[in-house]
């Protein structure tokens, strides 16, 4: 693993054993997306007011719906 600064970098492989949360946020305050190139942000009114990951181009916020459940709970 290497640390730099605020971020920690991890080369190869990064596995979790639980599921890990994402700061929320809105369309209206969604930070600036030329400033986190290639970063991924949860919007929860972002795909026509629903929930939704969305990650930056480097101009633009792009909505990653998948359109379908990817895992029903019962």
């Amino acid at each position: 693993m290497i640390i730099r600064g605020p971020e920690t970098v991890i080369q190869g492989i990064a596995k979790c054993e639980n599921p890990f949360g994402l700061a929320q946020h809105t369309v209206a305050n969604a930070p600036d997306p030329v400033a986190f190139t290639g970063h991924v942000i949860f919007v929860s009114d972002g795909g026509a007011g629903s929930p939704t990951l969305a990650f930056s181009d480097g101009t633009d916020w792009i909505r990653a719906d998948l359109i379908t459940t990817a895992i029903a709970i019962v």
